[in-house]
């Protein structure tokens, strides 16, 4: 009895724990219409198409650090502020070849990247046309 107990005390905390974390380190997807862009998932945000001043691909990402977000195996997901100037910026990065850098008329900055660099660039050329 005792056993089963414990084997169920553990099921309970371990199982939202790989929940979560699967969550998070699952793919961010975009989503482009004629109103928004939309990231999806955890960390995801929506920004109007009315509101965005710069779209750019650049292949490097400024020196960051976290102040909301995380970095993992090369993923990058959340707020971090740039130490350059302590500008905080969103972060959906799934490798680190290649980025969108998308820069609203408030100057608010995300930056994005796709599953692969062929996927990030037929992205951008989407945004490019908006």
């Amino acid at each position: 009895m005792k056993k089963n107990l414990h084997i169920l005390i553990v099921a309970t905390v371990l199982l939202p724990v790989f929940y979560v974390a699967y969550s998070i380190l699952s793919f961010n997807s975009m989503e482009i219409d004629e109103e928004e862009i939309d990231v999806n998932g955890v960390f995801g945000y929506e920004i109007p198409i009315a509101e965005i001043d710069t779209i750019i691909l650049i292949d490097a990402l400024p020196t960051l650090y976290p102040a909301g977000g995380f970095e993992v195996n090369k993923q990058l997901k959340g707020q971090f502020v740039r130490t350059s100037d302590h500008k905080m910026v969103q972060i959906i990065s799934h490798h680190s070849d290649l980025y969108i850098k998308i820069i609203t008329k408030d100057l608010d900055i995300f930056f994005y990247n796709a599953e692969g660099i062929t996927e990030t660039k037929m992205l951008f050329n989407q945004l490019s046309k908006l």
